[in-house]
């Protein structure tokens, strides 16, 4: 933080630190406060805010002064979706009034989707020979009691009759500083008859990640 001083001059302050991370579900509507003191007999300084490094689309709110003039404060409303997963805004106050002091302050505050799986290979197949090993992962960002299986589609699936099979996988500790859990499954001995277009992690309150595609060559 920059907080620019004199022997007899505080120009501003952030008084009210951002919560970082900011968890929610998708459509969870948020509100970002930023609060700060400065220096009453100055000019008031301005507040902007950032996603990433780039102006917010988001409106905030308009810059309130208190009465006293020595405390400002601005809040940026946003609605938490899979656009802004992971992203980091930033509340940026910039005092330019004197050039002895002029400078910038800023807190940040990372957005975390909750109530998500995210697997380690979506989007391309994992391929391995036959007799080889391959290791698949997901991540849950979910609250503690998230209970992360696996399982594929059986050789007589159908869409009347579900039927899966059941895969075997290790859990790690739950990581409450992210919110997360991971899970790892490793299926040893692979044939060709374990290749799979429907490999799944999933929780039953938290839902289904996405597809995972098992190419085993040979065998």
């Amino acid at each position: 933080e920059f907080s620019p001083t004199s022997s007899t001059l505080t120009v501003f302050s952030i008084t009210e630190p951002l919560t970082s991370p900011t968890r929610g579900n998708i459509g969870t509507a948020v509100t970002f406060t930023c609060t700060a003191q400065f220096h009453a007999d100055l000019t008031v300084p301005e507040v902007s805010w950032l996603n990433g490094d780039s102006a917010t689309q988001e409106t905030h709110e308009a810059l309130v002064v208190a009465e006293d003039s020595s405390t400002i404060q601005s809040k940026l409303p946003i609605t938490i979706s899979l656009e802004n997963d992971n992203s980091v805004y930033k509340c940026v106050i910039t005092y330019s009034g004197l050039a002895t002091h002029a400078g910038k302050s800023l807190e940040t505050s990372t957005i975390v989707i909750m109530n998500k799986i995210v697997t380690s290979s979506p989007d391309a197949p994992v391929q391995v020979f036959a007799t080889d090993s391959a290791t698949l992962s997901c991540l849950a960002t979910a609250a503690p009691g998230v209970d992360m299986k696996w399982r594929k589609k059986a050789a007589d699936y159908t869409e009347q009759n579900q039927n899966y099979i059941t895969l075997i996988a290790g859990q790690e500790d739950y990581d409450i500083e992210t919110g997360t859990r991971k899970s790892i499954l490793t299926l040893t001995s692979l044939m060709g008859t374990d290749t799979s277009d429907s490999i799944e992690c999933y929780d039953d309150t938290v839902g289904i990640s996405e597809v995972i595609t098992l190419e085993v060559i040979g065998g």
